[in-house]
């Protein structure tokens, strides 16, 4: 495989929530490689069972192993390291059909440490991806910017828009002055064939990026969700709010100890839509909806979930927000919770849900899917 073109440059992070200590690595560097997705008959012949089920099962199952071992973090400290590291998936639609593109980043001290950096995040990503699918590394920068939708990231203003989708935050209707409650990332295991057929079928050009970069639960971070367990503990509601109350209260208790449940894995997690028009509701609505799904008659063990919301940012922040998802930097707006932070994480079990990698079923283009190929090296 060649080696791929690294864009470097010197800027500090400018992540709306920065890392600790991350102002010490100003140098920035970012690869890119496309994703060549199999034919369903190509792809068929990789399982190690006896039928097409398994081979799903196989490769949901080296998903999760490549996106687990992305974390990552300072054992001895309990902290995040101030060198970050992240990937990101990049679904853009073309007249030819759905390009898939990860981008792998990392920052340094110097330029000379960055670029070494980069090329060894290069060789594990390439080493470890799932074997399912072609990698074709971008070779020059022109390339880096085709496959990357600089271009499109770029846009003018008038042109722009740019939509975060996020897990709902809701006041409890029983008593308005408890903390909000904040959903959670859930979804089936072919729910996203949804996305896929949508981005598509759009009739302008969309990106719908996808961040994952490690982090951790701070002491403060642990101490909010036990606080706010105790308030929901010490609440009294009236008898004509009772029953309701309490349904409530379950829902958080068992969100409050899944956050809390030693050893856990921590990422940021972020979904954005960046459009050369307005984005369509209906689009929103098919991506959000995936991404919280209710799985109950599936998996009577999942919670119930309250949905998603879409944040919008101010139109004079479009262009900063479209630099900054461009450039893997993580973006906080509009949050209820007591520490925005917090909107912005999510659990191991919910980027294993979250985060899927398109592939082809049988008759794949006459049903919707319809992807971008790559040259296999």
């Amino acid at each position: 495989m060649k080696n791929p073109w690294i864009e470097i440059v010197q800027s500090p992070d400018l992540s709306d929530i920065p890392t600790p200590g991350s102002s010490n690595y100003p140098w920035h560097a970012m690869f890119a490689c496309q994703l060549g997705v199999m034919d369903h008959q190509s792809w068929a012949g990789l399982r190690w069972g006896f039928n097409a089920g398994i081979l799903f099962e196989e490769a949901l199952e080296r998903q999760r192993l490549f996106l687990e071992s992305q974390h990552s973090y300072d054992v001895e400290q309990g902290l995040e390291f101030s060198a970050i590291r992240a990937i990101a998936f990049r679904f853009i639609n073309t007249d030819r059909g759905l390009s898939i593109v990860l981008i792998g980043k990392v920052t340094a001290k110097t330029k000379e440490q960055v670029e070494v950096l980069a090329f060894d995040y290069f060789r594990e990503l390439t080493s470890t991806f799932p074997y399912d699918y072609i990698l074709a590394p971008a070779t020059t920068r022109d390339k880096f910017n085709e496959v990357t939708g600089f271009e499109l990231f770029t846009e003018n203003d008038d042109c722009l828009d740019v939509v975060q989708i996020k897990r709902c935050e809701n006041p409890i209707p029983a008593n308005r002055k408890l903390p909000f409650m904040q959903g959670l990332w859930q979804s089936g295991g072919r729910s996203h064939e949804q996305i896929w057929r949508s981005l598509v079928s759009a009739k302008q050009r969309i990106i719908f990026n996808v961040i994952l970069r490690p982090t951790v639960l701070y002491d403060n971070d642990m101490a909010i969700y036990a606080n706010l367990s105790s308030e929901f503990e010490n609440y009294q509601p009236d008898k004509e709010n009772e029953k309701v109350f309490h349904l409530y209260k379950e829902w958080y208790e068992n969100f409050i100890v899944r956050r809390l449940t030693p050893w856990k894995k921590y990422f940021y997690l972020q979904f954005h839509i960046v459009s050369s028009d307005v984005i369509n509701e209906n689009l929103i609505r098919s991506i959000g909806t995936v991404l919280t799904q209710s799985l109950q008659m599936q998996n009577p063990k999942s919670q119930i979930l309250h949905g998603y919301q879409i944040v919008r940012p101010p139109l004079k922040r479009r262009r900063e927000w479209a630099e900054k998802i461009y450039n893997m930097h993580i973006v906080s707006w509009d949050s209820k919770l007591p520490n925005p932070r917090l909107s912005e994480i999510a659990d191991l079990d919910e980027v294993f849900s979250a985060i899927r990698l398109p592939y082809s079923p049988p008759g794949s283009e006459t049903l919707g899917f319809k992807y971008l190929p790559v040259e296999n090296e």
